[in-house]
């Protein structure tokens, strides 16, 4: 894995973006070539995708105001140490006049270090209600 910078904090700062609305410092954390499972869209989407739905839709409702990342999980993938697989949970609260319960979602990037660390793929799943 390249020693100049550290794939968690590509995720990290991705998540601080959204948190105060901060589009593009959020896509310079994906690839131009980024496709993405993204919990609130139906089907894959692309960086380019994205962009236009967040541009013509932009989002409603009650938004988190903490995102809690958790069970983080590197893997690196055969070759330089420039690809790697990160798994973790991400946690969101709101706030407490939105009266939502946290919602907790399980994700796995791809990532490609170049000249920093940037998501070439990113996968959100609603994590099961565990009864």
């Amino acid at each position: 894995m390249s020693e100049t910078a550290d794939p968690v904090s590509a995720i990290e700062d991705m998540y601080a973006a959204y948190l105060v609305g901060d589009r593009d410092r959020l896509e310079a954390n994906l690839d131009d070539t980024c496709t993405l499972w993204d919990a609130g869209q139906p089907g894959l989407i692309t960086k380019a995708e994205l962009h236009q739905l967040r541009r013509d839709h932009p989002p409603s409702g009650a938004r988190p105001e903490a995102l809690d990342v958790s069970d983080v999980r590197v893997r690196e993938l055969p070759g330089d140490g420039r690809l790697v697989v990160l798994t973790h949970v991400v946690t969101g609260r709101f706030p407490a006049a939105a009266a939502l319960p946290p919602e907790r979602l399980r994700v796995s990037s791809v990532l490609q270090f170049t000249d920093r660390w940037r998501i070439l793929h990113h996968h959100e799943e609603p994590e099961a209600t565990r009864s």
